[in-house]
């Protein structure tokens, strides 16, 4: 399961490489460019700190191991960080756009998608229907599933909609494809809102958040995985059926 951080650390890696930091000077700018600059790059944060000493700080407070430090300099209206020639920002007044992947950097924080407290008192058949993971949760933050290579499926049947299934006994099935899994198929009980499955090598949780997307949780050899799924082919979005012939 850690190869998925390690391909978004690829990712972001990519984009920050630069030369070695030149010798640290003081260098000539413009005091609007001062101080805290945000971003938002496939949901993830950024942000960028530009010192009147001429350092900088650059940190992604959901990857706290690719922040980075280094100087920085003001020619021509553009920022270049380390001396890096092919990547510089462009300063607009308002604005930095970093290099070819255009990452906008404003003086307010980016709206990002952060995952909702799971909801104890959520109903059975809430989980019922078809659902695909939108994100995958990593130091509290949550980082688009496709990015990091876990596209899941899941569908949920549930075994006793009048919510009276015995205790421990199943309540639910659901098929999951993709990820990790092997295209399982798992009975699950119910209790305190949320459908669990254990056997002797991983277990498995659903848990229902406040904002009604699913929180998928599983746990193997020591790691965990989270994953924010959302429901979909709902009311609405089937086509309508052929006409009858």
């Amino acid at each position: 399961m850690k190869k998925w951080m390690a391909l978004l650390m690829a990712l972001l890696l990519a984009l920050s490489l630069a030369p070695a930091p030149a010798e640290e000077t003081a260098p000539e700018t413009d005091p609007a460019l001062l101080g805290d600059w945000y971003a938002e790059m496939q949901n993830i944060a950024l942000t960028l700190t530009l010192n009147e000493n001429g350092q900088y700080a650059l940190s992604y407070p959901a990857l706290p191991d690719a922040a980075r430090e280094g100087t920085w300099e003001l020619r021509d209206g553009y920022v270049y960080l380390d001396g890096d020639e092919e990547e510089p920002l462009n300063f607009t007044g308002d604005k930095l756009i970093w290099g070819a992947a255009r990452v906008f950097f404003y003086r307010e924080s980016p709206q990002v998608y952060a995952p909702a407290d799971p909801d104890p008192s959520a109903s059975l058949t809430a989980f019922a229907g078809a659902w695909r993971s939108a994100y995958a949760l990593a130091n509290g933050a949550a980082l688009p599933a496709g990015l990091v290579d876990q596209d899941v499926r899941l569908y949920v049947e549930i075994a006793a909609p009048d919510e009276a299934a015995p205790a421990g006994q199943p309540a639910a099935r659901a098929a999951i494809i993709g990820g990790p899994f092997a295209d399982s198929a798992l009975d699950f009980t119910f209790e305190n809102g949320a459908l669990s499955f254990a056997d002797e090598t991983f277990s498995l949780q659903l848990a229902m958040q406040t904002d009604s997307l699913l929180r998928l949780t599983l746990a193997a050899g020591g790691e965990t995985l989270s994953l924010v799924c959302v429901s979909y082919l709902t009311e609405g979005l089937l086509p309508d059926p052929e006409p009858a012939q």
